[in-house]
Protein backbone atom coordinates (compact mmCIF):
# COMPACT_ATOMS: atom_id res chain seq x y z
CA UNK A 1 0.00 0.00 0.00
CA UNK A 2 1.26 3.16 -0.92
CA UNK A 3 0.57 6.52 0.82
CA UNK A 4 -0.93 8.92 -1.07
CA UNK A 5 1.46 12.15 -1.47
CA UNK A 6 -1.16 14.58 -2.90
CA UNK A 7 -2.01 17.28 -0.09
CA UNK A 8 -5.77 17.34 0.61
CA UNK A 9 -7.56 20.37 -1.38
CA UNK A 10 -7.13 23.69 1.06
CA UNK A 11 -10.08 25.45 1.83
CA UNK A 12 -10.80 28.88 0.93
CA UNK A 13 -9.96 30.87 3.80
CA UNK A 14 -13.51 33.11 2.55
CA UNK A 15 -15.55 29.85 2.92
CA UNK A 16 -14.17 28.68 5.92
CA UNK A 17 -15.25 32.09 8.10
CA UNK A 18 -18.14 31.70 6.54
CA UNK A 19 -18.57 28.47 7.73
CA UNK A 20 -17.80 29.41 11.49
CA UNK A 21 -19.72 32.45 11.12
CA UNK A 22 -23.09 30.40 10.14
CA UNK A 23 -22.18 27.95 12.71
CA UNK A 24 -22.19 30.40 15.13
CA UNK A 25 -25.65 32.00 13.94
CA UNK A 26 -27.17 28.63 14.26
CA UNK A 27 -25.86 28.15 17.76
CA UNK A 28 -26.74 31.70 19.01
CA UNK A 29 -30.30 30.87 17.19
CA UNK A 30 -30.93 27.81 19.11
CA UNK A 31 -29.37 29.57 22.57
CA UNK A 32 -31.76 32.05 22.26
CA UNK A 33 -34.70 30.06 21.38
CA UNK A 34 -33.86 27.87 24.19
CA UNK A 35 -33.94 30.87 26.38
CA UNK A 36 -36.97 32.72 25.17
CA UNK A 37 -38.61 28.93 25.55
CA UNK A 38 -37.49 29.01 29.50
CA UNK A 39 -38.77 32.61 30.29
CA UNK A 40 -42.00 31.70 28.74
CA UNK A 41 -42.06 28.07 30.64
CA UNK A 42 -41.52 29.22 33.82
CA UNK A 43 -43.51 32.35 33.37
CA UNK A 44 -46.22 30.20 32.62
CA UNK A 45 -45.52 28.08 35.49
CA UNK A 46 -45.00 30.84 37.98
CA UNK A 47 -48.64 32.69 36.45
CA UNK A 48 -50.77 29.35 36.76
CA UNK A 49 -49.24 28.77 40.44
CA UNK A 50 -50.46 32.59 41.73
CA UNK A 51 -53.48 32.31 39.93
CA UNK A 52 -54.42 29.15 41.30
CA UNK A 53 -53.44 30.35 44.96
CA UNK A 54 -55.37 33.32 44.32
CA UNK A 55 -58.48 31.26 43.23
CA UNK A 56 -57.94 29.01 46.59
CA UNK A 57 -57.83 32.61 48.84
CA UNK A 58 -60.94 33.63 47.34
CA UNK A 59 -62.68 30.31 47.76
CA UNK A 60 -61.21 29.90 51.38
CA UNK A 61 -62.65 33.34 51.83
CA UNK A 62 -66.03 32.88 50.61
CA UNK A 63 -66.84 29.46 52.79
CA UNK A 64 -65.84 31.82 55.87
CA UNK A 65 -68.48 34.53 54.21
CA UNK A 66 -70.93 32.00 53.57
CA UNK A 67 -70.18 30.41 57.02
CA UNK A 68 -70.86 33.90 58.60
CA UNK A 69 -74.27 34.25 56.57
CA UNK A 70 -75.63 30.92 57.79
CA UNK A 71 -74.79 31.77 61.60
CA UNK A 72 -76.45 35.02 61.02
CA UNK A 73 -79.58 33.30 59.82
CA UNK A 74 -79.40 30.59 62.62
CA UNK A 75 -79.57 33.76 65.07
CA UNK A 76 -82.78 34.49 64.00
CA UNK A 77 -84.07 31.56 63.79
CA UNK A 78 -81.88 28.92 65.61
CA UNK A 79 -81.40 27.49 69.13
CA UNK A 80 -78.75 28.10 71.01
CA UNK A 81 -77.35 24.66 70.34
CA UNK A 82 -77.55 25.87 66.25
CA UNK A 83 -75.41 29.27 66.98
CA UNK A 84 -72.74 27.04 68.69
CA UNK A 85 -72.45 25.30 65.72
CA UNK A 86 -72.76 27.14 63.56
CA UNK A 87 -70.23 29.88 65.24
CA UNK A 88 -67.48 26.54 65.27
CA UNK A 89 -68.04 26.14 61.78
CA UNK A 90 -67.67 29.59 61.29
CA UNK A 91 -63.78 29.67 63.25
CA UNK A 92 -63.01 26.99 61.19
CA UNK A 93 -63.99 28.61 57.86
CA UNK A 94 -61.68 31.47 58.83
CA UNK A 95 -59.00 28.92 60.65
CA UNK A 96 -59.29 27.23 56.54
CA UNK A 97 -59.02 31.12 55.35
CA UNK A 98 -55.83 32.06 57.21
CA UNK A 99 -57.41 34.84 58.70
CA UNK A 100 -56.43 34.02 62.47
CA UNK A 101 -57.53 37.46 63.92
CA UNK A 102 -61.30 35.91 62.70
CA UNK A 103 -60.59 32.69 63.88
CA UNK A 104 -59.87 34.14 67.15
CA UNK A 105 -62.95 36.22 67.65
CA UNK A 106 -65.26 33.39 66.22
CA UNK A 107 -63.60 31.09 68.98
CA UNK A 108 -65.10 33.45 71.72
CA UNK A 109 -68.23 33.57 70.10
CA UNK A 110 -68.66 29.87 69.69
CA UNK A 111 -67.24 29.46 73.75
CA UNK A 112 -70.37 32.24 74.60
CA UNK A 113 -72.73 30.40 72.58
CA UNK A 114 -71.93 26.87 73.90
CA UNK A 115 -71.76 27.78 77.40
CA UNK A 116 -75.25 29.58 76.66
CA UNK A 117 -76.30 25.78 75.04
CA UNK A 118 -75.28 24.84 78.28
CA UNK A 119 -71.77 23.07 76.90
CA UNK A 120 -69.06 23.77 78.82
CA UNK A 121 -65.70 24.28 77.05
Amino acid sequence: MEKDSTPPMAQDPQDQKKSVDEAGEVVGKLLGGAVVFAVLWFGFDAFIKYEAENTMDEIHNQVADDFERQYRDVQKYGTAMDKCIRAGMVAEGHLQAGNQSSYAQWKAIERADCRAAGLTR
